[in-house]
């Protein structure tokens, strides 16, 4: 719609200004200065309602959604898994209620001497 009230807003501008053209060649008489006045409202009025009617509108939302899905067997790499664990400091073997996955990596508190260490991952390489 916009498209074709722009085209009739260029249209009758361009009609207005060759009749502009007429009036300055003619002495400009007064019916073709009605008619440029008519021809030249023609024009403008399209416009106008165009640009009024685009302040008006709201931009359309965009909204991006993206989607990660994690499985448990990727947070744990390596060769490790948690029935092979074994604490570091008096060597019993651990349980996953003794795990614990911080923001500073895996944490571990041995129930039986009470040692708590973070557990270094082995690089994969």
């Amino acid at each position: 719609m916009k498209v074709v009230l722009i085209s009739f807003g260029v249209f009758f501008l361009i009609l207005s200004a060759i009749w502009f053209l007429a009036l300055s060649t003619s002495g400009f008489p007064a019916f073709l200065i009605i008619q440029f006045i008519f021809l030249f409202l023609l024009g403008i009025a399209p416009l106008v309602i165009v640009i009024v009617v685009s302040k008006g509108e709201k931009p359309p939302d965009v909204r991006i959604e993206q989607k990660i899905e994690i499985k448990g067997e990727d947070l744990v790499g390596g060769d490790r898994s948690l029935e092979k664990l074994k604490c570091h400091n008096c060597g019993a073997g651990l349980e996953t209620k003794d795990v614990k996955f911080t923001d500073m990596g895996m944490i571990v508190k041995c129930p039986y001497c009470d040692q708590v260490y973070t557990m270094e991952e082995k690089p994969k390489w």
